[in-house]
């Protein structure tokens, strides 16, 4: 081994060719099995039939939640999605019926689509939570009073009256 090697002041010339190439590769847009869709999801406490997000007498086709598993729809968002009356609608990993399409009244607070109060507090992971709650006056005049009293009860909470919405309402009507 120690004759092959060439002695320290022994100096080895070559020449050694590399072609000269260049590699490209272009990669365009992948794709991945993941998909993501954005809407507005709201639970209904569907007990209460006189006050809420959504209301029987606004289910415009179908009818109103019922059951757990179901979901109610705006118009709006059916057509963009192409969903129909009993049809399936993913949300999460749950697979919900659509039992019917509303027309919410409640402008200020609406949601694309709307599951019973205990769907939406099981998919949010926030089981006996809630983050709106609805109060009803029973004469106008007692409304201010009304939004003190709830305030009172959660410390913190932003109580909203229709004074405070009407204020809101910007150009025209």
């Amino acid at each position: 081994l120690r004759d092959s090697l060439p002695r320290p002041s022994t100096t080895v010339s070559g020449e050694v060719v590399v072609p000269k190439e260049v590699i490209r590769q272009e990669i365009g847009a992948f794709s991945t099995d993941t998909s993501t869709d954005n809407y507005t999801l709201a639970g209904v406490d569907t007990a209460k039939t006189d006050i809420g997000l959504i209301l029987p007498d606004q289910i415009i086709e179908g009818r109103y939640l019922q059951n757990s598993g179901e979901v109610v729809a705006t118009r709006a968002f059916a057509q963009k999605k192409n969903y129909s009356l009993n049809g399936t609608v993913k949300i999460g990993d749950t697979d919900y019926t659509l039992v019917g399409i509303v027309d919410p009244k409640l402008y200020t607070m609406t949601a694309d689509m709307y599951v019973s109060l205990a769907d939406a507090q099981q998919l949010s992971g926030k089981d006996g939570k809630i983050n709106v709650l609805l109060v009803k006056a029973t004469r106008a005049d007692t409304i201010t009073q009304a939004g003190e009293n709830v305030a009172a009860l959660f410390t913190g909470a932003k109580v909203t009256d229709a004074s405070d919405t009407a204020s809101q309402v910007t150009g025209s009507l």
